[in-house]
């Protein structure tokens, strides 16, 4: 009798015991709520657009459950996201580091825009339009496949449009599309203005004059022409526009 008695008392306790910690974890659970979340990393979203993909529920908008995320979760997939990390500050606040793709240009391909990285290779298929990316026409092919490098008969195609897209980044330039005319070469396209570029040759030159001309052309539509600009030779009378 006495066994059975101190049996169920330890049972009782064992209980009251298990009942104090479970409200010990919710207490602390609920009170790790964030709120301050730092984003790096970021150029394709914005900080509350990364907030609300990972932080979109109260079960995840929690600092307890990021932390069991990153010990024993995974990514939550996100478009033109390689990876991210979540750093934890404090109880209340956290900072994610975002890993994007190397996305340097897009082709549209049966009603898809397959995004491609320095080597040519499709990393994303969206129908979503990125700002700030180019696209690319002119290309032949037969078909395009994710995670596989586009065949094109342009020599030296990516390498010439990551060139391209690292001096538009350095003199500031919105370009929406690069043209490979097999003909003419190649052109760009800012606005209302066409810019014959010619050969893919001195693309240096060539965009830094178009940087200096732009301003003089802001409000008007034509074809700027700068094929003849060319290493060794002097800037006066190697462009002229046409207007239209």
């Amino acid at each position: 009798m006495l066994d059975s008695l101190k049996e169920h008392r330890a049972r009782w306790i064992a209980l009251l015991l298990i009942l104090i910690f479970a409200a010990a974890a919710a207490f602390i659970i609920k009170s790790s709520t964030i709120e301050t979340v730092k984003v790096t990393g970021n150029h394709f979203y914005t900080e509350d657009e990364i907030r609300n993909f990972l932080f979109d529920s109260k079960v995840e908008n929690n600092t307890i459950k990021c932390y069991l995320n990153n010990r024993f979760g995974k990514n939550r997939e996100i478009p033109f996201v390689e990876r991210y990390q979540i750093e934890i500050i404090s109880r209340h606040e956290v900072e994610v580091i975002v890993y994007e793709k190397n996305i340097i240009g897009y082709v549209d391909y049966m009603g898809s825009y397959m995004y491609f990285d320095r080597d040519g290779t499709v990393v994303e298929s969206s129908s979503e339009l990125l700002d700030g990316i180019c696209q690319v026409q002119g290309l032949s092919f037969s078909r395009i496949v994710l995670y596989e490098p586009i065949e094109t008969q342009v020599k030296d195609l990516f390498d010439q449009v990551l060139l391209m897209t690292q001096l538009f980044e350095k003199y500031e330039l919105d370009i929406e599309r690069i043209y490979f005319d097999d003909a003419s070469g190649v052109q760009i396209f800012t606005g209302d203005i066409r810019v014959e570029l010619g050969a893919a040759e001195d693309l240096d030159l060539k965009i830094a004059e178009l940087h200096d001309i732009l301003p003089q052309l802001k409000g008007m539509k034509g074809t700027l022409y700068l094929d003849d600009v060319r290493s060794g030779a002097s800037s006066d009378g190697t462009h002229y526009f046409k207007k239209e």
